[in-house]
Order: C-alpha cells, then sequence, then structure tokens
C-alpha cells in the first residue's frame, strides 16, 4: 500500500510540474500555435483524467482527497481526446472549457481542503487561498474580458502555473497527513 501511495503521489506531482512547465511556455510564448497547444494540453488533461480515475478507486485511506475525482476524470478523458482528434475545432473553446474546468478542480480543492481541516490537517488553509486564486483566473477565462489573444494566452498560462502550484501543494499536504496519520496508528499498535 505505501508503494501505491509513493507512486500516485509521484504522478500526481509529475502532471502538475507538466501543469507548470505547459503554464510557463505559454506565458513565455504566447503566439505558440493553436494545434501545438491543442496537443500538450490535450495530452495533459488525458493524462490529468486517467490518474484522477485512477486515484478515485484507490485506498479509502486517502480517498477524502480524491473523493470527486470520478467526475473530474471521466470530463478530462473526454476533454483530452476531443482536443486529440479535433484541435482546430476546440481551440477557440479552449479559455472558456480551462475556466470550467479550473473552477471545478478549485471547488474540489475548496471540498478537500474543509474535510482536511475536520481531519486536523493544519495547512487546510493554504489549499483553501490557492484554490479562491484559482477560482479568479477560472472566472477571468470564462468571460474573457481581454481583448486579443497574446494577452489571453497569457492569462491561460498564468491560470495553468496557478492550477499547478495548487494542484502541488494538496498532493504534498495529502501526503504529509497519510504520513502523519499512519505513523500515529502505527504508535497506537505499539502503544497496545
Amino acid at each position: 500500500m505505501i508503494d501505491a501511495i509513493k507512486k500516485m503521489k509521484h504522478t500526481y506531482i509529475g502532471i502538475s510540474v507538466a501543469m507548470l512547465v505547459i503554464g510557463l511556455i505559454i506565458v513565455i510564448f504566447p503566439n505558440i500555435t493553436a494545434a501545438a497547444l491543442a496537443f500538450l494540453i490535450g495530452a495533459l488533461v488525458l493524462v490529468d483524467g486517467i490518474v484522477k480515475l485512477a486515484n478515485y478507486f484507490s485506498n479509502p485511506l486517502y480517498r477524502f482527497a480524491f473523493h470527486l475525482d470520478l467526475t473530474q476524470g471521466v470530463l478530462e478523458v473526454l476533454l483530452g481526446v476531443l482536443m486529440l482528434a479535433h484541435p482546430g475545432w476546440l481551440i477557440e473553446l479552449f479559455p472558456i472549457v480551462c475556466g470550467f474546468f479550473i473552477i471545478v478542480d478549485a471547488a474540489t480543492t475548496i471540498q478537500t481542503a474543509e474535510e482536511a481541516r475536520t481531519f486536523g490537517v493544519s495547512s487546510w488553509w493554504l489549499m483553501l487561498l490557492e484554490a479562491l486564486v484559482s477560482i479568479i483566473f477560472g472566472i477571468v477565462l470564462l468571460f474573457r474580458p481581454m481583448e486579443g489573444s497574446s494577452a489571453l494566452m497569457v492569462l491561460l498560462g498564468l491560470a495553468f502555473v496557478v492550477c499547478a502550484v495548487e494542484n502541488l501543494s494538496v498532493a504534498i499536504i495529502t501526503s504529509r497527513h497519510i504520513k502523519e496519520f499512519r505513523n500515529a496508528s502505527d504508535k497506537d499498535i505499539i502503544d497496545e
């Protein structure tokens, strides 16, 4: 079970780092071609959806962090496949779709932060704060207030960076809590 937790943590961190790198690429090169962007993000969304589905079906001990991953995973797998199959068709709608997914992901993190608070995780507030910042980026992407594709692409890249930091934080806080829980359980067994 410990190996499965470590593998899941490393996968989640890997996806978050990939999201961070893609976000930085978009910020640095806002005029990247639509097809290249659709491929990069489509592949990332597909892999993230698969990981979310795997997380959902994981051990109940750490499911509190992944309890809404079934719905998100299915939606992300579908979006990833659509983006890879039809990159030109979705690229114009992509900032809106991204804004929606960022808001859904952040709402999930808010719920995770609340549950972490009830579990006694001291850094629950950090997850909450990062989720609120992500929601702001998601709302801005949904309503696309900026004219000009370069400004919108920079905003999209920044949203990816913020979302990646939020996901990294959740992975680190969750794995730390699991380790503390496991250590406390081991101590209780030894004391008995």
